[in-house]
């Protein structure tokens, strides 16, 4: 085990809160403890390693273990106050900022961002990227598909979904963790032609792409060119509303490649990100 040491501000798992930020720090957890150093967090991880160390009596406001600050990085909310003037404080943004989240954040804190998303005014030091695709699991088959609409409840779900959701003539394939968990999803990602969701922030459009179903989020606020920037990883494969879902079509073919590329991708963002602190301790 490596010198540095890192605590990732972890309080939740998988079985209490699926978000992608939640599978993103605790890869990033996993990621980092991969490549020889201590990582400290707060639940059990989604992805156990021998350098994560679990402490699930400890949170970011409440550090009550021994460790050395002056050679201990940590990745805290970005709320968080700096009450024991911990000298090495990285901050990611996973989401659009405002002012009100970042008034605690300090000129000296080292600013990632996930993609382009709003830093009012933070000065970014680079960019951190990380994720479970389940490229071992998720693949696209290439069987018949029955043409047909599936769909998932979770985030910004608007109150007359059930109108929407009735003319589209969508089926439910949110009992995915009681069927049979991703595997379920597989099945189900192979089996329709489109995969509709309300929400912006999920991994389940990635999943149908990846599978050959085309995704589609509706009720977006933004266009898809500032969507797809901010979200890479929904670049292919995902429409931005009904009225976008050629993009979808032409591009569904492009999703396991350019999954392929991400993770190349995120490994050196990580590697960056893991040299940036190193370098300065």
């Amino acid at each position: 085990m490596k010198e540095l040491e890192f605590i990732i501000s972890i309080g939740v798992n998988y079985g209490q809160v699926l978000t992608g930020g939640v599978v993103a720090f605790h890869k990033l957890a996993y990621e980092i403890a991969k490549r020889g150093y201590k990582v400290t967090i707060f639940t059990e991880p989604a992805f156990p390693h021998k350098n994560i160390i679990t402490r699930k009596n400890s949170s970011e406001n409440n550090l009550n273990f021994e460790f050395d600050k002056n050679n201990t990085v940590i990745l805290p909310s970005i709320d968080w106050k700096n009450k024991n003037r911990l000298p090495n404080v990285c901050r990611w943004v996973l989401h659009h900022l405002n002012k009100d989240l970042i008034r605690h954040v300090e000129k000296t804190d080292k600013i990632y961002n996930f993609g382009d998303f709003v830093t009012c005014g933070l000065t970014e030091y680079g960019k951190l990227t990380t994720f479970d695709y389940h490229d071992g699991l998720f693949s696209n088959e290439n069987r018949e598909r029955n043409g047909k609409v599936c769909y998932i409840l979770n985030k910004k779900t608007p109150k007359n979904y059930k109108k929407i959701l009735k003319v589209l003539n969508a089926h439910p394939i949110g009992n995915w963790k009681q069927m049979g968990s991703f595997n379920y999803l597989k099945e189900k990602f192979n089996e329709y032609e489109y995969f509709v969701t309300f929400d912006d922030k999920s991994f389940y459009t990635l999943g149908a792409a990846m599978c050959g179903c085309k995704s589609i989020i509706l009720n977006l606020n933004e266009t898809p060119e500032d969507y797809r920037t901010n979200n890479p990883i929904q670049k292919y494969g995902v429409a931005c509303g009904i009225e976008d879902i050629a993009w979808a079509e032409e591009t569904i073919d492009k999703v396991q490649e350019y999954v392929n590329q991400l993770i190349v991708e995120d490994g050196k963002t990580i590697d960056q990100f893991i040299y940036d602190n190193t370098s300065k301790i």
